[in-house]
């Protein structure tokens, strides 16, 4: 994941949120293209149900945003900037990545994304969003477990 310098107040913590599941969707898409030169349809179907996911999870995001109280949005602390930095950078494929480096990635992703909702839930500045950083940590552990399974099913054959 890359991570640009965002101003640290609600609004920049939805605006990295939202690059965060832009680039997540972007991933699976290029996973999908790149990588996958054989019909595995298995695994076509989950990282395109993961891709859409993470639109679903940005819009989520943009929706909720506009509904916060403006004089909220300029909110900033320490533990925000703390939060962001905690993000670790996750590199991308090499060229000649196999399935399992593209899930094993993936798994990175989703872990990295799911621990960096949940500590955002944990800032009370970020109030206005508890609900929808629930919903992520959830949804992000939902992904990371299905992402696991395929790589727990493909290990085996």
């Amino acid at each position: 994941m890359t991570h640009e310098k965002t101003e640290l107040t609600v609004a920049g913590i939805i605006e990295f949120a939202v690059h965060i599941e832009e680039e997540s969707a972007r991933y699976y898409e290029t996973a999908i293209t790149k990588y996958l030169k054989n019909n595995d349809d298995e695994l076509i179907e989950l990282l395109e149900d993961l891709s859409l996911e993470e639109i679903k999870h940005k819009k989520r995001l943009m929706d909720r945003f506009q509904v916060i109280p403006e004089a909220s949005r300029s909110i900033a602390s320490p533990e925000l900037q703390n939060t962001v930095d905690m993000l670790v950078s996750i590199p991308e494929p090499a060229d000649d990545a196999s399935v399992e480096d593209i899930l094993h990635i993936a798994l990175l992703r989703e872990n990295s994304t799911r621990d960096l909702y949940a500590r955002l839930l944990s800032l009370s500045e970020l109030g206005y969003l508890a609900d929808v950083f629930e919903e992520l940590v959830d949804q992000e552990a939902g992904h990371a477990r299905r992402i696991q399974s395929m790589l727990n099913k493909r290990t085996k054959e």
